[in-house]
């Protein structure tokens, strides 16, 4: 099961609020506590100081004895308990409630913590120095722990107000994500044909990207589905010729009525079969090498290599027309690329200018640099190409009048796509020295070798 943005948001948002709840409300106790402590224990030495005032008076006034018994008279039922001690280690003043015995064994000013009567006690000792007196003063720790306590929640009440705002921050939350259920909705109820952009105007600013990339992806797929079906229909006429001429032929050489006439009937049918078996094959390759079909993973490829490999694989034609073919390349050159495309593509430049060219005429494969970088060109002696037709010979399964042999008419087609795919620059030119056409593929970057 998926996980939910909404839930795990709202998880995230309670757990980390519930965690900085719990740290501040941590802070918050020890800090509180901390000072409520030292609150008190202030209170008991400002008690003993007030004790030790009291006590001074009365002993002028030679009346300890009667404060004492003022004390219990008044029925004192505070919960802090003091002594008063003589430097002779006699019981001057008890408070209501204080034992027998010092409250601790402490001779020294200053804070004590003690256990008697099965309780703790905290405890503050003054020294009387200039009148030989010892004032204890201690409090129930108990009664500090519960204090403190109190302190302690009542400063943490204000804090409780995160949990009702996280049922606001979890209803902000399911109205933020309104946007994203609309867009899945307006998707999911979509025909597989519509690919119509998907409207940005009801959704935040925040996921105008998406959107974005949404409906560039749209796009691209509805740029697909047109050129697929434009390729299918296209190969589809292209083919039925050639498999109706194969056909025919079959038909002739099975009904024969001499065995020269099934020969002639049979070589028809081979030289159809592959007229077929070559357009078929350059459709896998168109199919191939479509943009977005191919990993664009190239390696440095030496344009001398690739044209002596193609070069060797046209000779065989050539000859058979009496076509020469020569390489002229300066330097040893490298581009990146794909060998087997690139080695294709040459190939194909080739076989179109070898059957342009008119037996006794000569195709030139030249290897260079132009300004615009490394580039690769293919020159024949055949009649040209009239301007009018220089861009449409690029297109698939056109084929001008009066062209000689019996292609598809994609060789062309073929070749613009792998240049494209190797995001370099074709052109075509009718040559000024002399009859014929001049094509030129520039390559960026590259490599030079001497």
């Amino acid at each position: 099961m998926k996980a939910s943005i909404r839930n795990r948001l709202l998880f995230l948002l309670c757990t980390s609020s519930l965690l900085i709840w719990l740290i501040i409300g941590g802070v918050s106790w020890w800090h509180t506590g901390h000072e409520v402590r030292e609150m008190l224990d202030e209170e008991l030495a400002r008690t003993a100081r007030l004790l030790a005032v009291i006590t001074l008076h009365e002993s002028e006034e030679r009346d300890l004895d009667d404060f004492e018994s003022d004390l219990r008279q008044d029925e004192y039922d505070g919960a802090r308990i003091f002594q008063v001690w003589s430097d002779d280690d006699r019981l001057k003043i008890r408070g209501p409630g204080s034992p027998l015995f010092p409250l601790s064994d402490n001779r020294k000013e200053g804070y004590s913590n003690e256990r008697f009567n099965g309780r703790r006690w905290r405890v503050y000792t003054l020294i009387m120095g200039d009148h030989d007196y010892l004032i204890q003063v201690a409090d129930d720790y108990s009664d500090r722990i519960q204090s403190v306590r109190d302190f302690a929640i009542n400063a943490m009440k204000p804090l409780l107000i995160i949990f009702p705002l996280l049922l606001l921050v979890w209803f902000g939350i399911d109205r933020g994500l309104a946007p994203l259920r609309w867009i899945t909705r307006e998707i999911s109820e979509r025909r597989p044909e519509s690919l119509k952009p998907v409207q940005s105007t009801r959704v935040p600013r925040e996921m105008t990207p998406l959107i974005t990339e949404i409906n560039e992806l749209f796009l691209r797929l509805q740029d697909s589905l047109d050129r697929y079906s434009r390729f299918t229909a296209d190969a589809a006429h292209e083919l039925r010729t050639p498999l109706a001429g194969a056909l025919t032929q079959a038909h002739v050489a099975t009904h024969a009525e001499s065995d020269q006439e099934r020969d002639h009937a049979l070589r028809q049918l081979m030289r159809s079969l592959n007229t077929l078996r070559r357009l078929v094959d350059q459709l896998l390759i168109m199919a191939r090498i479509d943009p977005g079909w191919t990993d664009k993973k190239f390696t440095e490829v030496s344009l001398n290599s690739i044209a002596m490999a193609a070069i060797s694989k046209v000779t065989p034609k050539a000859l058979s027309k009496e076509v020469n073919v020569e390489l002229q390349a300066e330097d040893e050159i490298s581009v990146p690329g794909n060998e087997e495309l690139m080695g294709l593509m040459l190939i194909n430049l080739l076989d179109n200018a070898i059957r342009a060219t008119p037996a006794g005429g000569l195709v030139r494969v030249r290897i260079g640099y132009e300004a615009k970088g490394p580039c690769l060109m293919v020159e024949d002696t055949g009649p040209g190409i009239p301007e009018q037709d220089m861009q449409r010979v690029f297109d698939r399964f056109y084929r001008r009048p009066g062209t000689p042999g019996s292609g598809a008419g994609i060789g062309l087609s073929i070749v613009r796509s792998i240049v494209d795919f190797h995001n370099a620059d074709i052109q075509l030119a009718n040559r000024q020295d002399r009859h014929g056409l001049s094509v030129m593929v520039t390559f960026p970057g590259g490599t030079s070798v001497s």
